[in-house]
């Protein structure tokens, strides 16, 4: 009887262990995307897909394309709900200047119309970086023929001026129209314009090598290592970002609010995004002036930040905000101050805000206060 040589028994055992191991694998595998399939609601996957868009998408926005600014909107009245028959004030900002949750007679403009006896209007759009605001300053304040010119921003805005493509920064704002940014080089700003020229050129949006052309110059595109939601599926569990969203969500960080990346460092210590912003800041004073305007930069509070004041925390962002104008010299407003007035008075910072943007109360507080700044800046 002949026996099996030990060569062969070894490689029936190996081929038999690959098999198993094989096997397990396998199943790893797929118990991995079951896994991740069933928790895709937490995560904001890196699918170069994702952000194509369908004809009827760009259709929908495109009456809002501007090759300059990337999109603007300019409403009936600048929001003006009385005439006074005189342009004194013009405002320029994102939602927090435009007043987003609260109706035309409660904006801070208007507010600040009625102390002032002119015209404030309110040039300020839903989304903007504090980029777009100096640019439509530029494209619109020549023809509107107010003394006063007031640059606003919320600190959160450092983050839209690094960026070019809403989505990469905000996935779930629903904004997608590309807009120009500014690059520092050798210390100055350097206008990087609109990647989209002419209407014909929003079909873009449906080439996903434009995302990645765009995503070369903004610094959110997949900043946190987003990993791609494909095989091999085992690999997530080695994804920084995978735990790091989970640890977040677990101390109970809501990932949809306006400071999307909670467990990035503050923008307002980075050198870099912190001289691009300043820089804005003084082309917009310099401009300003060589129009014969008087600009006025003004710093609106966000709700955490009221909150933070009032239980005594430092808000250092705004701090960062004030050292520099004073420094510069600048007509500057810090609405913090305006708001902790109130909160003093009695108000809760609760009460000053609708949802995430200022009430009305909030506003009557702003522009009370901004009043003092303004008044002796007018002619009349």
């Amino acid at each position: 009887m002949s026996e099996t040589p030990p060569g062969k028994n070894g490689s029936k055992k190996l081929c038999f262990n690959l098999v198993i191991l094989i096997a397990i694998i396998g199943l790893a595998e797929f118990g991995s995307y079951l896994v991740f399939k069933r928790m895709a609601w937490r995560f904001t996957f890196n699918d170069p897909q994702v952000h194509l868009k369908t004809m009827e998408e760009i259709d929908s926005v495109r009456h809002l394309f501007d090759p300059d600014l990337g999109f603007d909107r300019l409403p009936d009245g600048r929001r003006l709900v009385k005439d006074y028959g005189t342009n004194g004030v013009i405002t320029y900002g994102d939602s927090y200047t435009e007043g987003d949750e609260i109706q035309d007679h409660e904006t801070w403009q208007t507010f600040l119309s009625s102390k002032l006896q002119v015209n404030v209007l309110n040039y300020g759009l839903n989304g903007y970086g504090t980029d777009q605001a100096y640019l439509r300053f530029k494209k619109y304040h020549p023809g509107l023929k107010a003394e006063v010119a007031v640059l606003c921003l919320i600190t959160e805005n450092i983050n839209r001026c690094l960026n070019v493509y809403r989505p990469f920064y905000a996935a779930t704002s629903g904004a997608f129209l590309p807009k120009p940014r500014f690059l520092l080089e050798d210390g100055v700003n350097v206008l990087l314009p609109n990647p989209l020229r002419t209407p014909a050129d929003l079909d873009r949006l449906m080439d996903p090598e434009f995302f990645e052309a765009m995503g070369k110059h903004d610094r959110w595109y997949n900043i946190d290592g987003k990993p791609q939601f494909a095989s091999p599926y085992l690999r997530l569990w080695g994804s920084r970002y995978i735990w790091t969203v989970l640890k977040s969500q677990r101390e109970g960080a809501d990932l949809k609010q306006v400071n999307l990346r909670p467990w990035e460092v503050d923008t307002w210590n980075d050198a870099e995004a912190r001289a691009i912003m300043f820089n804005i800041f003084a082309d917009f004073v310099a401009d300003a002036k060589a129009m014969g305007v008087t600009p006025v930069i003004a710093v609106i509070p966000m709700k955490k930040e009221v909150v933070a004041a009032s239980e005594g925390r430092a808000v250092e962002d705004i701090a960062i905000i004030t050292r520099e104008c004073e420094a510069r010299g600048y007509h500057y407003f810090n609405g913090l101050d305006a708001y902790m007035a109130a909160v003093d008075a009695g108000a809760t910072p609760e009460s000053l805000y609708a949802l995430h943007h200022p009430s009305a109360k909030g506003n009557q507080a702003f522009s009370r206060a901004l009043a003092a700044t303004i008044k002796p800046l007018l002619s009349r």
